[in-house]
């Protein structure tokens, strides 16, 4: 028999779980897209305003900067002016680091001093910036050294954003920012918790309203099965019983004494049938009624019934005929002794 409550349990919980789960990842996939296309738009913002206020006084050094070695680029005086512009701008921002890079692939400047003449033509992301793309990537990083000194433990948005006097202006150079999003990220995390709980408590409270309606379509379920089997019982009770006495009836009667007829031919017993007939039956449903008469043929079909053994059986065939097959039987002897037992009630 089908379960019905108990599959939907099971099927249930498991959706609800996989669901939470899925929707959990969907919305960190969502959020950290979101965080990304933010941090890049203020990153995108901030170089063009580098490039409208800063860059302006600074281009002829970037020019320049091509014949000066590592060591000259950093103690050149208009290296460390624009690092202090820079850290003057940055600094209680949420921009930790900048670094600019020339079309020859070289850091020409960043906010960290030790990062000055490395190389970076391998650079995927300069190399996209070169192409005017703007590329972004997260990472946690450990320790940083950042514009307002030294951060640990800080997750940042680095963003490489090709930097040119407009919009329809030649490349000059790459710039690359590095945006704290520590906070931002741990309200994401914060925001993700509420809605994944959020998400859960509806799921329970949706699970909870769908297990009551099945639990009760189960009931319902197994109440009507119950009914039909009950129903299919009185079908078939009243195809082969009578319906006043609920002694078989002659077709039930006909198909057991088919089966006798196989197990005596098989064992080599004896069979015998008893044909019972009421004499003046009439009399009483003309004088009584026929309702006394079916209280007539109620009692007698009891009262034979006590009269047989195990394995017999008794059938009203007509209003005042009844059928016994008798199996088993020993002698005409033993045979005699049932029949008068039966007229004895009768």
């Amino acid at each position: 028999m089908f379960q019905l409550l108990r599959y939907f349990s099971i099927a249930s919980l498991i959706s609800m779980i996989v669901a939470a789960i899925l929707l959990g990842v969907l919305h960190r996939v969502f959020e950290a897209d979101h965080l990304t296309k933010f941090g890049e738009s203020h990153n995108i913002a901030l170089t063009r305003t580098f490039a409208n206020v800063i860059w302006p006084t600074f281009r002829d050094f970037s020019q320049q900067t091509a014949s000066l070695n590592t060591a000259e680029l950093k103690q050149h005086p208009d290296s460390v002016k624009l690092d202090r512009v820079v850290h003057d701008a940055m600094r209680d921002t949420t921009t930790v680091k900048v670094k600019i890079i020339d079309l020859n692939g070289r850091i020409i400047y960043s906010s960290d001093g030790e990062e000055i003449g490395a190389d970076y033509n391998a650079d995927p992301g300069f190399i996209s910036a070169l192409q005017g793309l703007v590329v972004s990537e997260s990472e946690h990083l450990d320790s940083l050294n950042a514009i307002d000194g030294k951060l640990t433990d800080r997750d940042v948005l680095s963003s490489y954003v090709a930097l040119r006097a407009g919009d329809n202006e030649p490349i000059e150079g790459v710039l690359e920012i590095y945006t704290d999003v520590t906070e931002a990220l741990a309200d994401d995390l914060h925001q993700q918790y509420m809605v994944t709980v959020s998400v859960v408590g509806v799921l329970i409270a949706l699970y909870g309203i769908l297990f009551f309606i099945v639990r009760h379509a189960d009931r319902v379920i197994v109440q009507q099965r119950i009914e039909q089997h009950n129903a299919e019982m009185r079908l078939l009770k009243a195809k082969t019983h009578d319906a006043l006495t609920d002694l078989p009836n002659r077709m039930l009667l006909l198909d057991r004494l088919r089966q006798l007829l196989v197990a005596t031919e098989r064992h080599g017993s004896m069979l015998a049938v008893a044909y019972i007939d009421l004499d003046n039956f009439k009399n009483v449903n003309s004088a009584m009624g026929h309702e006394a008469g079916d209280e007539v043929l109620k009692i007698i079909s009891k009262r034979l019934v006590t009269c047989l053994r195990e394995g017999d059986t008794i059938a009203r065939i007509a209003g005042d005929d009844f059928v016994v097959s008798l199996p088993d039987i020993r002698s005409s002897m033993n045979l005699f002794q049932i029949a008068k037992k039966m007229l004895s009630a009768i």
